[in-house]
């Protein structure tokens, strides 16, 4: 009967260091680029993995001047972003796989009262999406069309 117990305690033991182990693994990090549209130096950070556009700007309150988040993504397809636990009004620019804007929409937090956010779609298929603070592309004049580069 003793070993039957130790090996309850070792199943039990091993299912506790298999839950546990995604905490102690270290957490992705958003990569910081620079990145030029017209005349204007951006600092962005990159998400460019499933996980990293999932939590995108969730929690954040503010971003500093010229900041941003840039999503890159596989391929060109319609994309979809929503406001979920964001608490800031954005503005999304989405770009095609030559890095140039298609559009622009301006997003608005979710309120208190909605039972689900309300979803901001592309018209057209993009393969980067860039969330700056809100009207930030029409206050540099950033017109549909215009490229961005990675800046080394």
């Amino acid at each position: 009967m003793a070993w039957l117990l130790r090996l309850k305690q070792r199943r039990a033991l091993a299912v506790l260091l298999l839950l546990l182990l995604p905490l102690s693994l270290p957490a992705e990090v958003f990569l910081k680029k620079k990145i030029k549209i017209k005349n204007k130096v951006l600092t962005v950070e990159v998400a460019d993995t499933s996980r990293l556009r999932q939590k995108g700007l969730m929690f954040r309150k503010s971003l500093k001047l010229n900041h941003g988040m840039l999503f890159v993504f596989e391929g060109s397809l319609i994309r979809t972003f929503w406001m979920k636990n964001t608490f800031m009004p954005l503005s999304i620019g989405f770009f095609d796989k030559k890095r140039r804007l298609l559009e622009v929409r301006q997003m608005r937090p979710a309120s208190l009262v909605q039972k689900s956010p309300s979803l901001f779609r592309s018209k057209k298929p993009a393969r980067y999406a860039l969330e700056m603070t809100l009207g930030w592309f029409k206050k540099n004049s950033i017109p549909v069309g215009s490229r961005f580069f990675y800046v080394k």
